[in-house]
């Protein structure tokens, strides 16, 4: 190639067959001091160049780190609620898939699919397009291949092959009973020979990544089969192998990830035994780690609870993947499932819903365990625990409700993931800051019916309900109220009381981020209405002088010295007995034995943040939780409430 005069080499593009003044690195085109014009041959070579660099694959060990989560796979067979979507886009929302040779449109070369050794040239063609449909859609998938090796169709092989696995009268032995299968000879030295021979045309094809060996037992005859298939497809293709809930240490050393096709999840045992094994292959198996987390429903599809239990699961004791689908016994496909919103990487077009994550799982007191990613947090809350109220530093957008809080409340066998409310949710002109041009922006907007197809104030319909109104408002007074760092702090977590539990008369959460209703979590049903009125005695911070006081409206005795520092949350108590009252900051008694009487009973409704009716006076800071009790808490059960 020629630029004025001169020629260069463009290494590894075209072959060299001038003499090279002076060589370049591969695509370099800095040599000349004076700008010149290049001819038609070098420009071409540069273009060419340029699309080789684009559409150069990343490696297996890049698709794996560069993904985001939630992260979902496909076991063989689709995602079948999106009728109106194109399979490949659908298929393509997995970031791991399997399935047989002929999934990928690849045909064996031989008259029977057991004795194929290699694949026929048109097929191959087929199957690299296929896999360069799926990666341009979806760069970070990985596809495997499953290899057949434990039972196949009567056609696998001819009737007579030694490698079928007979009875003492010569018969081929049944295998897997749904699909008319019959056993594979798998200890037999040649036949594992010619399983390795297949793994390696499979990753030899160019179309996948790797090998699925299904039903995994950790027994010596498998040790030789994985040993042998390691040996011939050597260590940088994937294996993954069916192992169910069980852990395999015998083959760990050979076998990349576990597909855990957990098919029992009644009890909590069944969920304590799928944790500790994913927490395992997590630590134990060889880089990169794949690991395939799946169970089944119980009663239908909208088992919600337990696809989004089985999705935080994996987010937090893996970077695996991982699948809800129906059970086996259906009389129709396995694997067949939904792709639920859950699974979704956005929350919203351009704001991702987790990233990637940041550290190691955190297992909390009340044994809920949470992980933290670069916009959000995952949570998982398992079968027995009971039902738990999170408390975070700021309001947190939960995915499974929609709706945002400073408090949320998980039940057991039940998980969520809880997503920042900073920048996307308010900041509305996208310049970095939440301001009063947002609000003017938002307010710009208001009652107005939102046009998602052409996007018009869909920026200001912060909770996607296609109309701008006061529940926008307020998420954006959150946002507003709580500063504009994206960080999703968990800063306690307490078992949720059960209905009229002893002691509770009513408790306000006050965790429902919106509207004028405050529910009443007791289970007495003494929910209230947010109003301004009067009181008959008080629980006060002095305009003054910051002191916390406890007084009957009106009237002495009064209770309070104690100053709490600003800008800090504090547990303030008051325990009453009927002749004395005792005040508690943060659990700890600071004024006590001062004689006190509530006078005469009569109705007055509840005013929480002012003194009087309609605002007057108000609290110049944040409540997040309000409980009375109709029994004198000890100091000790003050303190277990505190710490929460």
């Amino acid at each position: 190639m020629q630029t004025a005069g001169k020629s260069f080499r463009m290494t590894g593009m075209v072959p060299d067959r001038t003499r090279t003044a002076k060589a370049y690195p591969p695509c370099a085109m800095s040599a000349p001091s004076r700008f010149k014009a290049l001819s038609i041959g070098c420009l071409t070579g540069l273009l060419f160049c340029l699309l080789a660099r684009v559409s150069h694959a990343q490696t297996i060990q890049e698709r794996v780190a560069n993904r985001n989560f939630p992260s979902v796979f496909q076991a063989w067979n689709r995602a079948d609620n999106l009728p109106g979507e194109d399979p490949a886009v659908t298929t393509a929302r997995h970031d791991l898939m399997w399935h047989v040779a002929g999934g990928y449109g690849l045909r064996w070369n031989a008259a029977h699919d057991g004795l194929g050794v290699s694949f026929t040239a048109s097929s191959l063609a087929s199957g690299r397009s296929y896999r360069q449909n799926l990666l341009s859609r979806n760069p970070n998938m990985v596809l495997l291949m499953e290899i057949r090796y434990r039972d196949a169709p009567g056609d696998y092989l001819p009737v007579d092959s030694p490698w079928w696995m007979r009875d003492a009268a010569g018969n081929r032995k049944p295998g897997w009973a749904e699909g008319g299968y019959y056993l594979l000879n798998y200890p037999s030295a040649a036949f594992q020979a010619q399983v390795a021979t297949q793994c390696k045309a499979a990753v030899d094809s160019g179309v996948v990544d790797g090998v699925l060996l299904d039903w995994w037992n950790d027994d010596n005859d498998r040790l030789n089969l994985v040993r042998t298939v390691r040996n011939a497809i050597g260590y940088g293709p994937l294996i993954i192998v069916n192992s169910n809930q069980r852990k395999v240490p015998n083959t760990a050393r050979y076998v990349n990830g576990l597909f855990m096709e957990v098919y029992k999840t009644g009890t909590a045992q069944d969920w304590r035994e799928a944790a500790d094994t994913l927490s395992w292959a997590q630590e134990q198996l060889l880089e990169p780690r794949v690991n395939c987390l799946e169970t089944w429903f119980h009663q239908s599809r909208q088992d919600l609870h337990l696809m989004r239990a089985t999705t935080t699961l994996s987010l937090t004791h893996s970077n695996g993947y991982c699948l809800f689908s129906d059970p086996n016994p259906l009389p129709v496909p396995d694997h067949l499932h939904n792709w639920y919103p859950f699974w979704d990487k956005e929350i919203q077009p351009g704001r991702l819903k987790l990233g990637k994550p940041l550290g190691a799982r955190t297992v909390w007191q009340d044994k809920l365990v949470t992980r933290a990613f670069e916009y959000g947090m995952a949570a998982y809350n398992a079968k027995g625990n009971g039902p738990l109220t999170l408390r975070f530093r700021r309001p947190v957008l939960s995915t499974a409700t929609g709706q945002a809080a400073l408090r949320h409340v998980l039940n057991d066998e039940d998980g969520d993931i809880y997503v920042s409310l900073w920048p996307g949710d308010a900041d509305l002109n996208h310049d970095g800051g939440v301001d009063l041009v947002d609000f003017a922006w938002l307010a710009r907007s208001w009652r107005a019916r939102c046009n998602y197809r052409t996007g018009w104030c869909s920026g200001s319909d912060l909770d996607r309900s296609g109309t701008v109104d006061a529940r926008d408002l307020s998420r954006f007074a959150l946002v507003q109220v709580v500063g504009d760092q994206p960080e999703v702090r968990l800063v306690g977590v307490a078992a949720l009381p059960s209905a009229h539990t002893a002691g509770s008369s009513a408790h306000y959460p006050m965790n429902e981020g919106a509207g004028r209703t405050v529910g009443d979590a007791s289970g007495n049903g003494h929910d209230a209405i947010i109003n301004g009125t009067s009181i008959r005695w008080q629980v006060s911070i002095g305009r003054d002088n910051n002191n916390l006081s406890f007084s009957r409206y009106g009237a002495s005795p009064w209770l309070g010295w104690r100053r709490p520092p600003i800008g800090q949350w504090q547990h303030v108590a008051f325990a009453f007995d009927g002749t004395v009252v005792t005040m508690y900051l943060n659990g700890q008694p600071v004024g006590a034995g001062v004689p006190f009487s509530l006078g005469p009973c009569g109705d007055a409704p509840l005013v929480l943040g002012a003194i009087a009716q309609g605002g007057v006076q108000p609290f110049h800071g944040a409540l997040d939780e309000v409980r009375l009790c109709d029994k004198t808490l000890s100091a000790p059960e003050i303190l277990t409430r505190a710490g929460r």
